[in-house]
């Protein structure tokens, strides 16, 4: 239709303005259409790219950092694997059974680091009465307040 549609690339991961782009008329002489596209895309487009370079290399230093904590857990539970699917590797499980890892942990359970990369979601299944003991006694702040009040 005589028209040409000029876009500026923006990163892959970028939240922001998805697009920036113009439409031109194809008849024009090239140095029109390129005063065009410096008079009104690369305005806001050279203005919104360090942002969005920023925000980019934010997200890429929280999935190595999720990766790395996923890397950490998988260190203290061998029996603990990464899902296939997940391509941050930061969610897995663990079985007691030899099939899924040759490493077999007591119970069952599945592992999600979050998306901050500081805290984890930890669900446990089948996990021996002694062993949750023992979960829960490290899950006890110091600072709890006994179950029957305060002490007199």
């Amino acid at each position: 239709r005589g028209r040409l549609t000029v876009r500026g690339v923006t990163p892959r991961g970028w939240s922001g303005r998805r697009t920036f782009e113009i439409g031109v008329s194809i008849g024009r002489p090239l140095g029109d259409i390129a005063r065009e596209i410096r008079r009104r895309l690369l305005p806001e487009y050279t203005a919104a790219m360090p942002g969005a370079l920023a925000e980019v290399a934010a997200a890429e230093r929280l999935r190595l950092a999720r990766i790395e904590a996923m890397r950490s857990l998988i260190e203290a539970l061998p029996a603990l694997h990464t899902y296939d699917w997940d391509s941050e590797q930061s969610a897995g499980s663990f079985y007691p059974d030899p099939y899924h890892r040759p490493q077999r942990a007591h119970a069952s359970g599945t592992v999600r680091v979050s998306q901050s990369a500081d805290t984890a979601d930890l669900k446990l299944t089948g996990v021996p009465l002694h062993l949750a003991r023992a979960v829960l006694a490290l899950l006890r702040r110091p600072d709890a307040v006994p179950p029957d009040g305060p002490p007199a």
